[in-house]
């Protein structure tokens, strides 16, 4: 069987597992298949466990796929850092970078695990986590035999969406999963723990955006200018039948939809 280039996106929660895999069509992204991976006892939110139905998950999946995998973003830490005092190759950078954000943290630089990106203006963009939950996580996937292109956050997966809802005049993307509130922006996304903001409304007021100007993938949460919009409708092509919680492969779909960053 011949398969076109897989890209999959793996998100994984304190209620299960799922994934989704597209591949790039001529017109657009198209749905290739999905799994939905439940967890057969309660873990609890923030930790990361692989669900047991992944045990041979890696069998169903061609040579070539690209694995994007989640990451809980109420695990990590974001900050801006000002550019370095002067020139610096790659490796020093990471060490600048690092010893900027451990200290906040009150952790070791050697403790942390970091991404970045490089602003307009000059500054950083910073990403951290502990080092041990990220290799954590890695050791288990290893362990299932799935070697990830990218670990992500999981909020951030939703700015993929972006580009398929500017258009119609909205700039801010909102979820919920795994007891928080997930959010994402051109330039900003973050995580809020529902305790704090029970609503959509009060989540746009907690990060300080219009609700006019802000999609979710959930029905029940719609209204009061917060406009409802099918995740799914991303893709130019989809395979039914989908599954009946489709909202809640929304970071999956962001993962998969997402380009890895050499």
């Amino acid at each position: 069987m011949v398969f076109r280039s897989w890209r999959i996106g793996l998100d994984i929660q304190c209620d299960g597992a799922r994934a989704v895999a597209l591949s790039r069509g001529r017109h657009g992204w198209c749905l290739q298949r999905w799994w939905d991976f439940p967890h057969l006892k309660t873990v609890p939110a923030g930790q990361i466990v692989l669900p047991e139905a992944m045990a041979a998950w890696h069998r169903q999946l061609p040579l070539g796929a690209q694995l994007r995998v989640s990451f809980p973003g109420s695990r990590t830490l974001q900050k801006t850092l000002s550019a370095e005092p002067g020139p610096l190759n790659e490796a020093q950078r990471v060490i600048y970078l690092a010893a900027s954000m451990s200290t906040p943290l009150r952790m070791s630089a050697a403790e942390l695990s970091l991404d970045y990106c490089a602003q307009s203006t000059g500054e950083y963009a910073v990403t951290a986590a502990r080092r041990e939950d990220v290799e954590g996580m890695c050791t288990a996937l290893k362990q299932l035999r799935l070697t990830p292109a990218a670990i992500a956050p999981d909020a951030s997966a939703l700015q993929s969406f972006l580009p398929f809802i500017t258009g119609r005049g909205h700039s801010t993307v909102i979820h919920q999963s795994g007891g928080y509130w997930l959010w994402a922006s051109a330039q900003r996304w973050g995580c809020v723990d529902i305790a704090q903001a029970a609503t959509a409304p009060a989540l746009c007021e907690h990060i300080a955006v219009q609700t006019v100007q802000v999609i979710t993938f959930h029905q029940a949460f719609a209204g009061n200018g917060v406009t409802y919009v099918d995740p799914w409708s991303a893709l130019m092509r989809v395979q039914p039948p989908l599954p009946e919680n489709g909202d809640s492969f929304a970071v999956a779909l962001g993962l998969a939809l997402a380009r890895v960053r050499q």
